[in-house]
C-alpha cells in the first residue's frame, strides 16, 4: 500500500547573489516499503526576485525495483549574471560597475534521466537535455561585448549524457553514511549545426562521502571536477553536466561566499566539506523535524583556458570560503537550507590597483547541497 505525504508553501528567499524573493514550493511524495526514498515524488517551484532573477522548475522522480526515471523541467533567467573574463585571474571591479561585468541570460531547460542497477551499488545512468539560450548586454559599455567569448549568439543546444554511478548512502536524502561516486561524459552541439558552430564534449568526476561520527552529528564531503573540449559556449562552462544539474562556479551550489558565476574555464573543480550537527529534534503532526548546525568549508579552481591574452595570472588560483548554515529536516525528505560565508576576492580598486577584499554570500534554499 502507498502512503502518500506532501506539503505546500510559500517561499520568500534572500542570497547575495540575486537579492530578495518569493515564490512557491509543492511537493508530493508516495512512499511504499522497499523503495527509498519513496515511490514517485512530484515537485513544482516558482521563485522570482526583485533583482530580476527567475528560477520556476518541476520534477518528477519515480523508481522501479532496478530503475529510476528523473524529469526536470524549468525556465531560468538570470537579469545580473556575471562576466569577469575567462579564467582564475580576472578581479571583481571596486567600487562595482553595476553593468560592465553583468548581462542578462535567459535559458529553458528539460532534461530526462533514467538510472538503471547493474550490479550491487554499482548503476548506469543515459540522459538527455535541452536548453534554448538567450544572451543580451546592458546597455553601455560592457566585458562580455569587449571579449566577446564563444557562445554570445546563444541558441538551443542539445546534449547526450551517460555515466556510471556507485551510490551506497543511507538515507538518501540526508545521509548517515556511505558514498556516491559517479564517472560520466557529455557531448552536445548547439543547433543548428552550421560554421561556425561544432560540437563539444566532456568528462566529469563526482566523490561524495558521508560518515555519521557519533548520534546527531554526520560528516559531508564532496569533490567535483569537469573538463570540456571543443566549441564549448562560455556559459557553459558554469553549468556542470553528470546526472544531476548544477549551476555555478560560486555561489550557493558550489563555492559559497563568491557570485554564483565568478569563474568561466573549461576546467573546473570543486571542494566541500560540512559538519551537520543535530541540536533540536520537534514532532509535527507526527513527523521528525529536526534541525542542524553545519560548519563548512569550500574550494574551487579552473584551468584550461586557451585565452591567454584576455587572462589575467593569480598567485595562488585556488579560491577558499568558510561559513556556517542551518538545515531543518522535516520527515526525513524536506530539508530547508541557510547558510552565511565569507571569501577572499580579488578586486580591482580605481587608480588600477589591485588587491583582495572579503566577499560574504548569504543563502536562503532548499535541499543539502550535496
Amino acid at each position: 500500500m502507498s502512503d502518500v505525504h506532501g506539503y505546500a508553501i510559500p517561499v520568500v528567499s534572500l542570497d547575495s547573489d540575486d537579492g530578495f524573493g518569493v515564490g512557491a514550493r509543492a511537493e508530493v511524495y508516495r512512499a511504499r516499503d522497499g523503495y527509498e526514498p519513496y515511490l514517485d515524488a512530484w515537485m513544482v517551484h516558482l521563485h522570482a526576485t526583485l533583482s530580476g532573477y527567475q528560477h520556476h522548475r518541476m520534477r518528477y522522480d519515480r523508481l522501479w525495483p532496478h530503475a529510476r526515471l528523473t524529469v526536470n523541467l524549468a525556465y531560468r533567467k538570470w537579469q545580473n549574471a556575471g562576466w569577469y573574463g575567462l579564467g582564475d585571474g580576472w578581479r571583481v571591479l571596486d567600487p562595482p560597475n553595476p553593468k560592465f561585468q553583468r548581462y542578462i541570460l535567459q535559458q529553458p531547460f528539460g532534461r530526462v534521466t533514467v538510472r538503471h542497477d547493474l550490479t550491487g551499488p554499482l548503476q548506469a545512468f543515459v540522459a538527455a537535455d535541452l536548453d534554448v539560450t538567450t544572451i543580451k548586454t546592458h546597455p553601455g559599455e560592457s566585458g562580455l561585448l569587449n571579449q566577446a567569448p564563444n557562445g554570445m549568439d546563444g541558441g538551443p543546444q542539445l546534449e547526450g549524457l551517460a555515466g556510471l554511478i556507485v551510490d551506497t548512502r543511507e538515507p538518501e536524502i540526508s545521509p548517515l553514511h556511505g558514498v556516491y561516486a559517479e564517472l560520466s561524459g557529455r557531448a552536445g552541439a548547439r543547433l543548428p549545426m552550421i560554421a561556425p558552430r561544432g560540437a563539444m564534449f566532456g568528462v566529469m568526476a563526482v566523490a561524495k562521502g558521508y560518515e555519521q561520527l557519533t548520534p546527531g552529528v554526520v560528516f559531508a564531503g564532496r569533490i567535483m571536477a569537469e573538463r570540456l573540449w571543443g566549441d564549448v559556449p562560455f556559459y557553459e562552462m558554469t553549468h556542470w553536466g553528470g546526472s544531476t544539474p548544477i549551476v555555478g562556479m560560486g555561489g550557493a551550489e558550489t563555492i559559497r561566499g563568491l557570485a554564483s558565476d565568478r569563474f568561466h574555464a573549461p576546467g573546473h573543480a570543486v571542494a566541500n566539506a560540512e559538519l551537520r550537527v543535530d541540536f533540536l529534534t520537534l514532532h509535527i503532526r507526527k513527523a521528525p523535524l529536526v534541525a542542524e548546525a553545519v560548519p563548512f568549508a569550500d574550494a574551487g579552481t579552473t584551468w584550461g583556458t586557451d585565452h591567454t591574452a584576455l587572462m589575467e595570472t593569480c598567485a595562488v588560483c585556488v579560491h577558499p570560503s568558510a561559513g556556517l548554515g542551518l538545515r531543518a529536516v522535516y520527515d526525513a525528505s524536506f530539508v530547508g537550507r541557510l547558510d552565511f560565508a565569507i571569501a577572499p576576492d580579488a578586486v580591482r580598486y580605481e587608480g588600477d590597483l589591485n588587491g583582495v577584499k572579503p566577499t560574504w554570500g548569504f543563502y536562503l534554499a532548499f535541499d543539502h547541497m550535496f
